[in-house]
């Protein structure tokens, strides 16, 4: 049995190097008359709908804008997760019809990781995705390939597929690659030399904030700046297209205070702090054993259920699970106050959620470190920062947020809401892309150093 496994992991390995010595060498396909007023995007994201995550509903909103600003969109992603989930359906029902998508297989050869090169999210993916980009859309060449991460290997899928289809090819950092704080990135051997790689080749490079932007091109010399460009997350407004499906919702109660988080717990958004300092709170004032109630709605992982399993007052948690966006809406709508926890590693990322928490009309507490997050609540005037291991403080946004109306006139938090709608938010990208075609005269499709290299080789 060992010697058969051996025997199937060497197979594997040569089959993968095949692949990739395909992609390095294989010629670009010829240059095709462009059809004026035509203009093609080829989104790759790892997770699209119905598939569900944290980091799909960004480019499903480009997928779904589109076509509204004179743009034909396509998608290619990873294996969709089914049976989809109501919120997978849900979002899928948003995106409309008439968009081509295209998915890999999950049959993959899995190669030896000593002696194949290692990267985020799977080189072997990325080759996978560039094998599927080539067949699905040789009839439907794309003018723009825009590449959505993470997880990274789709960056990498992205520069084969442009280069072939000899397009322009756009990187959007979701979060950070080799520079991010948290371990849902992956890197591995090569995931620096291959991030270099395609920051000096990109056309356009995407940021979702200002501080990650200059981070970058601090901490990268093939980075330039005029090559960079902020398009933030924003909120979806759904406008009665969607029917909720929960039987989860709280009655409501004048007498309780409801603090809600909406989002996946994990080891990057961690509550153990926030309990701890509830736990003291609870213990100096035990008169709001009777009056807090706090919702968690959506996922929890493993490490984040220890420190739920472990509160000293459980009767005062609810946990609701997975649920489709209109739901999260209303539970966002029907909180007293919405909660985001933020460390310092947080510092430069600006949670999706936020969006949507300030779309919700509530006021929201920020737990932990200041950054990007605290400074846009505390500037458009939506909530407060309360800082870990201060019970007093704690106390006082539980007593204050609740009684603070936050759709009393408030002209910046309203500019501010309308400027990071999804659809306008889009239609900044699709701006942006207008004019990267207009350039279309300089190829990138080269490495720092002049030329491909053997695929054997490090890129």
């Amino acid at each position: 049995m060992a010697m058969k496994a051996i025997l199937r992991s060497l197979r594997d390995t040569i089959v993968a190097y095949w692949w990739y010595a395909d992609a390095c060498l294989r010629p670009r396909i010829r240059q095709r008359s462009r059809v004026p007023g035509k203009k093609r995007l080829l989104i790759v994201a790892w997770a699209l709908p119905p598939s569900i995550s944290g980091g799909v509903f960004r480019p499903a909103s480009f997928l779904r804008e589109a076509a509204k600003n004179g743009w034909q969109a396509a998608g290619l992603s990873g294996p969709a997760n089914l049976p989809a989930s109501p919120a997978g359906e849900e979002l899928l029902a948003l995106m409309g019809t008439g968009i081509q998508l295209e998915r890999i297989s999950l049959e993959l050869p899995k190669p030896s990781w000593r002696l194949f090169p290692n990267v985020d999210g799977g080189l072997v993916e990325a080759l996978a995705e560039f094998r599927a980009a080539r067949r699905g859309f040789k009839d439907n060449t794309p003018d723009v390939v825009l590449c959505s991460g993470p997880p990274f290997q789709s960056f990498i899928a992205g520069y084969f597929i442009a280069r072939y289809f000899r397009a322009q090819l756009v990187l959007d950092y979701r979060d950070e690659w080799t520079e991010c704080p948290f371990d849902f990135v992956q890197s591995g051997r090569t995931d620096r030399v291959w991030e270099e790689r395609l920051l000096a080749v990109a056309d356009l490079v995407i940021f979702t904030t200002a501080s990650q932007l200059d981070h970058h091109i601090r901490k990268f010399r093939g980075l330039d700046r005029d090559r960079c460009i902020h398009v933030p997350n924003g909120w979806e407004q759904l406008e009665g297209t969607t029917k909720s499906v929960s039987s989860v919702f709280p009655e409501k109660n004048a007498d309780k205070i409801r603090m809600t988080f909406v989002g996946n717990l994990s080891a990057h958004t961690p509550p153990a702090a926030f309990l701890r300092t509830l736990a003291r709170t609870l213990e100096e004032n035990p008169q709001y054993k009777d009056r807090l109630e706090i919702w968690f709605v959506g996922n929890v992982s493993d490490s984040v259920q220890q420190d739920l399993d472990q509160f000293p007052y459980p009767d005062i948690l609810v946990r609701t699970g997975m649920v489709p966006l209109s739901d999260a809406k209303r539970f966002m709508q029907d909180a007293s106050i919405l909660m985001l926890f933020s460390g310092i590693a947080l510092e430069r990322y600006l949670p999706g959620k936020l969006f949507e928490y300030a779309a919700a009309g509530r006021p929201i507490m920020i737990y932990g470190a200041p950054g990007e997050a605290s400074d846009v609540v505390e500037r458009i005037g939506l909530g407060r920062i309360v800082r870990p291991d201060d019970p007093n403080a704690l106390k006082a946004a539980i007593e204050s947020l609740p009684k603070i109306d936050v759709n009393s006139e408030n002209t910046v938090a309203d500019n501010w809401l309308v400027q990071h709608r999804r659809d306008n938010i889009a239609s900044g990208l699709f701006t942006q892309l207008d004019v990267l075609t207009k350039k279309r005269g300089k190829a990138r499709f080269k490495t720092p150093r002049g030329t491909l290299q053997y695929p054997g080789r490090a890129p």
